[in-house]
């Protein structure tokens, strides 16, 4: 077991005395294992996502050996193996994995600080840190990270890499210790092999390099290396191997190449490896990395050419162990920047108000929680100024009129700290390189992110009311708003972006309270309550509001780029246009008090542009826009969607019959209607546009029961009987007069005796008489409320005793049971039911357009028809419209036919059998049914509305299951429900039904089928 071989990485030799007092040298081997360099694959197995078990087996041994096993770890590492070529010459070039091996492993001072050759001790410098977790003083381990290379051939490279995320322009160093040493049997010198770490966006394109020569650590004396003397550490960690980089310094190489490359004649270009020496390091640049978007860092071993290497070399391959430790940036950026902000805000009286805002800051500036990379890096100038005035002041008081005003104008300067091409380069170098100031100045200016907004608003501009009566034509039914807005930007990569936004609207309103009309309210012989449905008829002549609503919306905006890798080839600005007229509709009329009606439409137009942008410098192109335009306003612009909702409701009046007064029902009725256009498509290629439809139809009643039992003298007292009085009344009690007598042979003087009435009452009065019914002289006193006490000063013989009490009457028993039922009997006090049905239908593939109301005359014929646009479903609509031409016949439309219906019915009531018990009983029923098919055309069948038809639908319905919920279920039927085997039997029978319902349809559908 030699280490460096079946990835021994370490062995520990110590003497130790056994508990039979014999000292023995016991010998402690470390592996390292890399599990992705696997030797073979057992099984099925792909990757380490889902490890369940692990397994080790000890084979090949010669005799018996006990092993002791001291720990096992999974090593993480975020470090990983370079797999591509790195060879000089040819690193950009594909090719196979390199042929010397590349092994990435970690040594520590716990473990490895009695390592041969060379054992591990701590970079000069550098303490262990101490846990501050623990109470105890524990010191952390402290570890470096091992690249271990066999066979590196001349002019070859091992490198391992790690993914990351840095912004490092705001430090000024990079600092990393590095170590090496020969592996046993090999000889190595000072120079052989170079250190290289490098930084960039990616591995082999766009990076930064430096390269130290490796100096060689010589093996441990015996005793190994001390970690406590300063010169060791020197010796095993060289200051000549230590990586110490300036940053500017890969900013300098980078400027470097760029004047080269320049140059008359130059071969070099940013494909090239650029070499820029650094004393006896040397620093490689290669495309156009930059330090604020570092990707990645790669660390590695090279065994350089001969053609550049410095120190002599003998074109062998070169094998070695290099540590290294503290990768770290140092020396970070401490000048801080500044930013301040201002407000002024003036108030012109009445007139309205002016305000400038300003706000300034400098690179560096970042507030406290900022790390030090997320500090600005630019220096931004903005100012914002914007007033509100009532303009209508500048009218007379008598005009009546408001014209609030709005302007605001804002501009943003952003000036970057570095170059924005070169984000690692200051962008005053960029400035200094520049000849004239000519040429600075538009240097400055492509660099600049500059923002300007401007924008002017009139918003509800109207004519106030007045004391006269609003007529339909009064300037306070009107209200204008106009508003426009501009947005320019611009940047090193963006030569204009400008978008305007343009917003014209014109409302109108107008609500008046119409006359209600009742021809029949003053007819005498029509006062009769059975005749007030005649007399309460009323309706109204005009509408209660009219609203109309119109706005113009235009959007123009035109982007032009800077081609920043090639600008010899111009990139083709961009324009984007979106200009929509909509026009919005609401009627309200209550055509009588019952019947009230409303109506909204919505029609979405388009005003088409000519394609280009918008110039008036180019005379020509711009007054062809500008026709096409207004000829397209002329025409109210292209609808692309118009929709209407009508809804009707109506309050029966049937409680207004006295026998029905206990009713009450209403009806509404609803409908939607819209048409959709479909896209604009080339002459060959008619797809159509969509229309759809819907109406729903709500009946409700409701029934109070409480009042129509009112209407029979006998129910209504039986159901008035035991009320609840109000909050706060005491409930009035009936009393009756109740007499008791009880004889006394003998009331004995001084001797108190007592009688039980038992009325439960205090209310009672007391006579004793003697048997001549005369009353006798004699003390009483109520003890209790069942209870007297009769004493005398005398003795009397043949005593009656009388009391007579007020007690509460609680009726016959009798009577009360009768009345009880009674109230049972009425115990339904309320009734609601509403019935809904609920239909639609949408028909793609219709090529009439959309006029008036969503209509047009097409082929001679209103289409869609007046009752379609009302609602209306029929299944045989869409074989009208195809016989009248309405429908397409390109085969390549996709959509199919679609056709709904749902049908719900809810009741509900309130049951009170008894007083204070209260049941809601609740029933519904829902069915629903959808239907979608594909129609076509042929020359030889014609058109056919049966492809790819598919019928789906739901059905609910609440029920009572008290009849089957608490069967029983026992082993002795077998675990057995009669009420599920009655489901499989219902089955079969609704399944022959429907297959009768089929046959009747297709015949090959049998009767008999019933799977």
């Amino acid at each position: 077991m030699v280490v460096g071989q079946n990835f021994i990485t370490d062995k520990v030799t110590t003497t130790v005395t056994l508990e039979n007092g014999k000292r023995s040298t016991i010998n402690w081997y470390q592996f390292k294992v890399p599990i992705t360099d696997y030797e073979k694959v057992v099984g099925s197995i792909q990757d380490f996502k889902s490890i369940r078990f692990m397994r080790m087996f000890v084979k090949n041994f010669q005799a018996p050996v006990i092993l002791r096993f001291a720990r096992l770890e999974l090593k993480r590492g975020e470090w990983r193996k370079y797999t591509f070529p790195l060879l000089e010459g040819s690193e950009n070039l594909s090719g196979g994995e390199p042929t010397g091996s590349l092994d990435i492993s970690a040594v520590n001072i716990e473990e490895n600080s009695s390592k041969t050759p060379v054992n591990y001790v701590l970079p000069p410098g550098i303490d262990r840190v101490i846990d501050p977790t623990n109470p105890q003083l524990r010191q952390l381990n402290e570890q470096a990270m091992v690249l271990k290379v066999s066979d590196l051939a001349d002019g070859d490279a091992r490198a391992a890499f790690r993914n990351v995320e840095l912004d490092v322009r705001q430090y000024r160093r990079i600092r990393m210790e590095v170590h090496g040493e020969a592996l046993p049997g090999e000889n190595l010198r000072d120079g052989d092999l170079t250190v290289f770490i490098r930084l960039g966006t990616d591995y082999k394109n766009n990076y930064y390099e430096y390269e130290v020569p490796l100096h060689v650590t010589p093996p441990a004396p015996p005793g190994g290396y001390n970690n406590d003397s300063d010169r060791d550490r020197l010796i095993v960690w060289p200051a000549e191997n230590r990586i110490n980089i300036p940053l500017d310094l890969f900013t300098k190489a980078k400027l470097a190449r760029n004047e080269e490359m320049n140059k008359p004649g130059s071969g070099i270009s940013t494909l090239t490896r650029f070499p820029y020496t650094d004393g006896k390091n040397t620093v490689y640049i290669s495309g156009n990395p930059n330090l604020s978007n570092v990707r990645i860092i790669m660390i590695g071993i090279r065994n350089p050419g001969e053609s550049r290497n410095g120190f002599e070399n003998d074109g062998m391959a070169k094998s070695a162990e290099v540590w290294v430790n503290e990768l770290r940036l140092t020396d970070f950026n401490d000048q801080g920047g500044w930013a301040a902000n201002a407000r002024a805000s003036a108030k012109l009286a009445d007139l309205g108000t002016v305000t400038l805002a300003g706000s300034t800051s400098t690179p560096g500036f970042g507030s406290i929680e900022k790390k030090v990379a997320q500090r600005s890096t630019e220096q931004i100038n903005s100012y914002d100024l914007s007033t509100n005035l009532e303009l209508g002041k500048f009218f007379p008081d008598k005009a009546n009129i408001n014209i609030p005003f709005f302007m605001g104008y804002s501009e943003t300067f952003v000036n970057p700290q570095y170059n924005p091409l070169d984000p690692d380069i200051l962008f005053k170098v960029a400035l200094d390189a520049a000849r004239t100031k000519h040429d600075r100045d538009s240097i400055r200016r492509l660099a600049q992110d500059y923002t300007r907004r401007r924008s002017i608003n009139f918003t509800n501009v109207r004519f106030g009311k007045t004391k006269a009566k609003q007529k339909p034509w009064s300037p306070s039914n009107f209200t204008l708003s106009y508003a426009f807005s501009e947005e320019l930007n611009r940047d090193i990569r963006t030569e204009t972006d400008l978008e305007k936004r343009y917003l014209a609207a014109l409302n109108y309103n107008y609500t008046i309270r119409p006359k209600n009309v009742a021809p029949f309210s003053k007819i005498k012989f029509l006062k009769s309550p059975a005749l007030s449905l005649i007399r309460d008829f009323n309706f109204y002549y005009l509408p209660s509001s009219v609203s109309i609503r119109t706005d113009i919306n235009r959007i123009y905006g035109y982007t032009k780029l800077r081609n920043i890798d090639h600008p010899a080839f111009k990139i083709d600005s961009t324009v984007y246009k979106d200009f929509l007229w909509n026009r919005y509709y609401d009627v309200k009329f209550d055509l009588t008090r019952s019947l009230k009606m409303d109506f909204s439409a919505t029609n979405i137009a388009r005003i088409d542009e000519p394609e280009g942008a918008v110039d008036r410098r180019y005379r020509d192109s711009y007054e062809a826009w500008r026709d096409s335009v207004w000829k397209n306003i002329r025409n109210l612009g292209r609808t692309t969607n118009y929709h209407h909702i009508i809804n009707l409701t109506y309050a029966v009046p049937l409680n207004k019959i006295p026998v029905l007064n206990w009713t009450s029902h209403s009806i509404r009725y609803g409908i939607t209607y819209g048409w959709d256009a479909g896209p604009i498509t080339p002459d060959t290629i008619r797809l159509g546009n969509i229309i759809n439809n819907s109406r729903k139809i709500d009946v409700s009643g409701q029934y109070n029961l409480n009042n129509l039992y009112n209407k029979v003298k006998f129910l209504k007292k039986i159901n008035e009987s035991g009320k609840t009085p109000p909050r706060g009344q005491q409930p009035q009690k009936k009393y009756k007069t109740v007499t008791f007598e009880k004889f006394i042979p003998q009331l004995k003087a001084g001797v108190p005796r007592s009688i039980f009435h038992q009325m439960g009452t205090e209310d009672v009065k007391v006579k004793v008489l003697d048997k001549n019914k005369q009353e006798l002289p004699v003390k009483t006193e109520i003890a209790s409320r069942d209870r007297i006490v009769v004493s005398s000063d005398s003795t009397f013989e043949s005593v009656t005793v009388l009391v007579e009490g007020q007690v509460e009457d609680k009726g016959n028993p009798f009577v009360i049971f009768l009345r009880g039922m009674g109230k049972a009997l009425l115990g339904v006090k309320t009734i609601s039911l509403t019935w809904s049905l609920s239909e639609g239908t949408s028909l793609p593939g219709y090529m009439p357009g959309s006029d008036w109301f969503g209509t047009q005359s097409f082929g001679g014929s209103l289409a869609p028809g007046i009752p379609f646009i009302l609602g209306n479903q029929d299944r045989d609509f869409a074989l009208e419209a195809a016989q009248k031409g309405w429908l397409t016949s390109d085969p390549r439309l996709s959509q199919p036919f679609l056709m709904s219906r749902t049908e719900t019915f809810n009741l509900r009531s309130n049951i009170e059998p008894v007083q204070g018990m209260k049941i809601d009983l609740t029933a519904n029923r829902q069915f629903s049914r959808n239907m979608s098919v594909y129609y076509g055309y042929s020359e030889q069948d014609g058109w056919n509305f049966t492809r790819g038809q598919m019928i789906t639908g739901n059905f609910t319905m609440s029920t009572i299951t008290w009849r089957t919920a608490f069967e029983p279920i026992s082993v002795k039927k077998g675990y057995r429900s009669d009420a599920f085997d009655r489901l499989r039997l219902n089955t079969v029978v609704i399944s022959e039904r429907l297959s009768r319902q089929r046959e009747n349809r297709r015949n090959s559908f049998s009767p008999s089928y019933n799977d």
